[in-house]
Order: C-alpha cells, then sequence, then structure tokens
C-alpha cells in the first residue's frame, strides 16, 4: 500500500486524503451585493440581522469571518494546512443568491 502524504506540516503521512466538505465560501461580489442590499431596506428582517452583523460590524470576530468566507488563497491554504486538510468542497454560503432580483441572482450564480 502506498501512503499518501498530506501536505500539512506537522501532520502524519497516511494512506488517505482528508477531505472538508460542505465548506463556506463567498465571492467578494457577492458581500457588495449583500451591502447594496441592506441599503435599500428593502429586504427579509432575519437575512438584515445576520448580515448587518457580518457585514457592518468593526468587531474582530465576524470580520474575520467574512475575510475567511472571501479567500481563496494563502489563508485558507495556511488553515487547511494547521488542520490537517487536504482538500475542501467548497459551496456557495447561505442565503446564496436566494435573496437576489433574478438578474443580479444569475449574474453572481
Amino acid at each position: 500500500m502506498t501512503t499518501t502524504t498530506s501536505g500539512s506540516a506537522g501532520h502524519e503521512a497516511r494512506p488517505y486524503l482528508r477531505l472538508a466538505t460542505e465548506e463556506a465560501w463567498a465571492p467578494p461580489e457577492l458581500f457588495d451585493v449583500y451591502r447594496t442590499l441592506l441599503a435599500s431596506k428593502a429586504v427579509d428582517p432575519g437575512f438584515e440581522s445576520l448580515m448587518e452583523y457580518f457585514l457592518r460590524s468593526n468587531h474582530p470576530q465576524p470580520r474575520s469571518v467574512i475575510d475567511k468566507l472571501a479567500d481563496l488563497g494563502p489563508q485558507r491554504i495556511a488553515d487547511m494546512d494547521a488542520t490537517g486538510i487536504d482538500r475542501q468542497i467548497l459551496g456557495l454560503t447561505a442565503p446564496g443568491t436566494q435573496v437576489l432580483d433574478k438578474d443580479t441572482a444569475h449574474g453572481i450564480a
């Protein structure tokens, strides 16, 4: 049997790759559209409450979440390496495009 070595520094060699499924991601453009939607005040109260917290707060915790969701580069790879993840299956974070008008949703998707 051939042993697959994790790309993660400090993690043992193992005969499999470690996959993280259902990992959230969002392009920065989606957050821009969310901000525009919030400014319009024509939004669902649940969406407004959640996204106001994450997109308009100056607190480090929600800022970190937004930064990590939008990152597909060095920070995401460093987080994967730190936790022994070899691959991720990315999915658009909720609420995705469901809260957008048809044309905007189609463009983002």
